[in-house]
């Protein structure tokens, strides 16, 4: 149960419950043996025999990767329609979007393309770059992004 996603405190607080022999539930980022992410949901019990004594545990596990993510995608749809509520420009707007996304989906860098009016040109209208690395990335030739965003469009396509 631990990877880069668990959630430390909450393993911490599950652990204190597990040493005081106290009941516990809790939901958390787990790594099947192949490394992929998925969410588990689990309540532990501990069972005392005749005496009051602590034998064992009793454990239920479930899978509730879906539900969270619908959770996620719903809390990142509300916190963007909130951005688009405040009176500030579209470019500190999009710049505020892009930094949510990435907070929520974990991602190090985001871009907004939009194409001109006459539907000749591909313009970056923004980027978010968790990491100061990537700014290399942006003295490139436009032409690259056009071939790479090109790539990836057939890519998706397939």
């Amino acid at each position: 149960m631990q990877g880069p996603k668990t959630d430390k405190a909450e393993l911490a607080r599950l652990k204190k419950h597990l040493q005081n022999w106290e009941p516990c539930e809790t939901t958390l980022v787990n790594y099947k043996k192949n490394g992929e992410e998925f969410w588990v949901n689990f309540s532990i019990t501990p069972v005392a025999d005749e005496k009051g004594w602590f034998t064992h545990w009793i454990s239920i596990e479930r899978d509730v990767t879906e539900w969270k993510n619908q959770e996620i995608q719903k809390r990142l749809l509300s916190d963007i329609s909130q951005l688009f509520n405040e009176t500030v420009s579209l470019t500190e707007t999009l710049s505020k979007v892009l930094q949510t996304i990435a907070t929520h989906g974990n991602y190090c860098m985001l871009e907004i393309w939009l194409v001109d009016k006459e539907k000749q040109e591909l313009n970056l209208i923004n980027k978010y770059s968790a990491d100061k690395r990537m700014e290399p990335f942006y003295g490139e030739k436009k032409e690259l992004m056009l071939v790479f965003l090109s790539f990836l469009i057939i890519s998706d396509s397939t």
